[in-house]
């Protein structure tokens, strides 16, 4: 419970139906919601990604954050 107050929910919870981008994300060892404050997410585009899907996470990110984050 403390860690879920401090980080926020796991990634795989948030993004579970897009497994090559929790690939990359557990590269880059990010596990939780907060680790991605620092996320570039137009790298995404190095993996093949196209601007849609990079849109889609990065407003899955912020729709995220405005609801719970603290």
């Amino acid at each position: 419970m403390k860690t879920f107050l401090m980080k926020g929910d796991k990634v795989t919870k948030i993004y579970q139906k897009s497994r090559k981008f929790l690939n990359i994300l557990s590269e880059q060892n990010i596990e939780f919601m907060v680790d991605l404050e620092s996320f570039d997410f137009q790298s995404l585009n190095e993996f093949g990604f196209s601007q849609e899907d990079i849109d889609a996470f990065k407003q899955k990110y912020e729709s995220y954050n405005a609801e719970r984050k603290i």
